[in-house]
């Protein structure tokens, strides 16, 4: 019995805090670094991607292309097509992961050569299939009216 409760493996589970748009949009907002909201859709090859959950995992860099619209005060409306890098972090053996095929509501880092996307193991930049609430709460948070939900 000792010995299941101390083995690691997929039984010892990675447990995240729930994170909401607003919440990452509040993160976003504080940090020293620059971001630009974006709700697009990425591509990447997934193969070359870790598996969620892998023994040996460790971060992986891959190019990436995001093809959408970036938020300005009128909403989602500035055309935003870039090709930038996707980093897949890890944490011990939980990895970040992102589907190609759905619509995102994505925080993309700005750097002084281009853009960073960087997807943790426990998620908080990116938002599979954002609400209409999710994204006119980002033009609200813009205005300066963010209401970080809380549970």
């Amino acid at each position: 019995l000792v010995a299941a409760l101390v083995a690691p493996g997929p039984a010892a589970a990675l447990s995240c805090i729930r994170t909401t748009p607003t919440d990452a949009f509040q993160r976003a907002d504080e940090s020293p670094d620059r971001y630009v909201v974006v709700h697009g859709r990425l591509d990447f090859d997934q193969s070359r991607a870790p598996e969620g959950y892998a023994e040996d995992a460790s971060d992986v860099t891959l190019p990436a292309r995001l093809s959408g619209q970036a938020l300005n005060r009128d909403g989602f409306t500035t055309p935003f097509d870039v090709s930038l890098d996707l980093t897949l972090q890890c944490a011990g053996p939980w990895c970040g992961t992102i589907a190609t095929d759905v619509d995102q509501l994505l925080f993309v880092k700005v750097l002084d050569r281009g853009y960073a996307l960087e997807i943790g193991a426990c998620p908080g930049n990116a938002f599979a299939n954002p609400s209409q609430g999710d994204l006119d709460s980002m033009v609200e948070c813009l205005g300066g009216a963010c209401v970080v939900e809380r549970e």
